[in-house]
């Protein structure tokens, strides 16, 4: 948006009035311009006292860069890589329960217990094809050594190296069965001395990361079966914002990018970092969903709140800028106020911008680089003009 200012109260014009009654002191020239003076040739002559007084800052014209400043509306949600669903492995009853939503537990903690036959079963299953598997590799070195002495046949080594394979493979499907609901073979070979005097069916539900529980579905005596989701846990000190990018900011965002995270009702602050950038375009919307990971060691955010989410876009290279606070609108076009050679005056130029940013424009005509155009207070230079040009 060009800069544009509303009229001056009395007391602010007198005010102006008494710092511009410097114009034409450098040159002794009135302090009017005739009418008849084409408006690209007219100006306005002021000495250096009456530019500081006024404050007026310059611009250089010359190369430069914009930037989209954007403010976007954003959720907080769960991070899906820190999110663990703790599914029921084999059919049983629930025995005890100690996890509760909002509960904060380590890798490993304790969740429920299950008692279940299916695992007695399996452990006692295992028990069988290890005492098997032990007793195929006894045989096995024996006929190597009976071989190795010519006493047996090849027959029989081939037989009871068939037989070593044979077991191997059904002992290798039952180790798999209980590595699958966090047994290691270590622990299953404490089984194998008298597991009748063991507990073989309890099995208990253990938390798979750090975090806390977000969701339990589980009680007391409820029965189980496998597939079955349990429990729900969430490592909560990094989440994710989601906010959809409209598709002519595209270029100004890339993945890797910082951006600020603002819930204004908590006054909570934070920064993310772009993750994600969907190469989809919502037809309806015609934005792009993005996704920033929030780091949150403090837990000061939540799931679900509302986020807005300011970005700094991108620099884009452009060959003439200027500052905005130098633009004006006269009779329905663009303007700035150049300085002239001499430097005591300005000239008014109009001008044709192209891109914008908050708070630069792009001159596409009008400008030459090197030139020097009046920016900060130069809307009184306008006041002036206007004042000395009543009809244009």
């Amino acid at each position: 948006m060009k800069a544009s200012f509303p009229h001056m109260c009395a007391g602010t014009a007198s005010a102006v009035v008494i710092l511009l009654g410097c114009f034409g002191c450098a040159r002794d020239a009135p302090s009017e311009v005739s009418s008849a003076v084409p408006v690209a040739e007219r100006e306005l002559v002021l000495s250096e006292e009456a530019r500081a007084n006024l404050g007026l800052g310059l611009h250089r014209v010359g190369a430069g860069e914009l930037r989209d400043h954007l403010q976007l509306q954003g959720e907080v949600g769960l991070d899906p890589t820190r999110v663990a669903l703790v599914p029921a492995r084999l059919t049983g009853v629930a025995d005890s329960v100690a996890g509760t939503v909002g509960d904060a537990v380590e890798a490993g903690a304790e969740l429920a217990v299950i008692s279940s036959r299916e695992l007695s079963d399996a452990i006692m299953g295992y028990v069988t094809t290890e005492w098997a598997f032990r007793h195929s590799i006894h045989v096995l070195e024996r006929e190597r050594t009976l071989r190795e002495k010519d006493i047996n046949s090849e027959e029989q080594l081939m037989e009871a190296e068939h037989e070593y394979h044979a077991a191997e493979g059904v002992h290798s499907v039952a180790l798999q069965r209980l590595h699958l609901l966090g047994y290691t073979e270590t622990q299953l070979h404490g089984y194998l001395e008298r597991p009748d005097l063991q507990d073989l069916t309890r099995y208990t539900v253990r938390a798979p990361i750090p975090g806390w529980i977000l969701e339990r579905n589980l009680e007391r005596g409820a029965a189980v079966v496998p597939g079955q989701e349990l429990f729900r846990v969430a490592d909560l000190t990094q989440l994710t914002v989601r906010f959809r990018l409209p598709l002519r900011h595209l270029r100004a965002v890339r993945s890797g990018m910082v951006v600020n995270v603002v819930n204004e009702a908590l006054d909570t602050v934070g920064e993310a970092e772009i993750t994600t950038m969907v190469n989809q375009v919502d037809p309806g919307s015609r934005t792009v969903l993005v996704k920033a990971a929030l780091a949150n060691p403090n837990l000061r955010w939540r799931p679900g709140m509302p986020a807005r989410i300011d970005i700094s876009g991108i620099g884009t290279p452009v060959s003439c800028v200027v500052p905005l606070a130098a633009v004006h609108e006269w009779e329905g076009r663009s303007i700035v106020f150049v300085r002239t050679e001499s430097g005591a005056a300005f000239k008014l130029r109009f001008v044709r911008l192209g891109r914008e940013d908050a708070q630069r424009a792009e001159v596409l005509d009008g400008l030459i680089p090197g030139e020097e155009v009046a920016a900060a207070n130069s809307f009184l230079l306008l006041a002036e003009w206007e004042n000395l040009n009543p009809e244009g």
